[in-house]
C-alpha cells in the first residue's frame, strides 16, 4: 500500500466530498440502516432462544447499510449527473488499486467498530442482566458484524483487484 496515494485520497474525500448533499445523504442513510441492525446485535443471544433466523433479516439490513454508506466512496454527483469516482479521480496521481485499498480500509473500519460495540454490549448485557455468558454472545457479533460483511465485500474487492492485475 502506497501511503502517499492513500494520503492524497484522504485529502480528496475530506476536501471535495464532505459537503456534497449526496455524500451526506449516503452517510446518514447508511448509518441509519447500520444503527437499526445494531439494535438487534446488541441484544444478548440468549433472548433469541436458539432461533437465529431473525439474524438473517438484520444481516441483510446491515449489508444494505454498508452498501449505502460506501456509495460515498464510489459515486460522485456533478451538474445533476451521477459519475463514478474512478472516472473523476483518473486525473489524480492515484492508482485504481490504491482506490480499492482505500475503500476496503473504510469497510474494515466500519466492521471493526460494529463488532467491538456488539461484543461489548452482548457481554455486558449478558453478564449484567442474564447472569451468564454463552459462546453465541461472542460468535454472533463476530460472524454477523465482521466475518460475513468482510468476506462478501472482500470477495468483490479481490475480483476487482484481479481485473486490474490482468487488465
Amino acid at each position: 500500500m502506497d501511503q502517499k496515494q492513500q494520503l492524497l485520497l484522504e485529502q480528496f474525500y475530506k476536501e471535495f466530498t464532505t459537503w456534497c448533499p449526496e455524500h451526506v445523504g449516503y452517510h446518514y442513510a447508511g448509518i441509519f440502516m447500520l444503527g437499526l441492525a445494531m439494535i438487534m446485535y446488541c441484544m444478548p443471544a440468549q433472548l433469541l432462544e436458539g432461533d437465529y433466523s431473525i439474524l438473517l433479516h438484520f444481516l441483510g439490513m446491515e449489508l444494505l447499510g454498508m452498501g449505502i454508506y460506501l456509495q460515498k466512496y464510489t459515486v460522485y454527483m456533478e451538474k445533476g449527473k451521477t459519475r463514478s469516482l474512478d472516472e473523476v479521480l483518473r486525473y489524480l496521481p492515484v492508482s485504481r488499486r490504491q482506490r480499492l485499498f482505500f475503500r476496503f480500509k473504510k469497510l474494515f473500519r466500519i466492521c471493526a467498530w460494529m463488532t467491538g460495540i456488539a461484543l461489548f454490549c452482548q457481554i455486558t448485557f449478558s453478564v449484567s442482566f442474564l447472569h451468564g455468558l454463552i459462546w453465541q454472545n461472542i460468535a454472533v457479533p463476530l460472524v454477523c458484524n465482521f466475518v460475513i460483511p468482510m468476506s462478501l465485500n472482500g470477495l468483490s474487492f479481490l475480483c476487482a483487484l484481479e481485473g486490474i492485475i490482468k487488465g
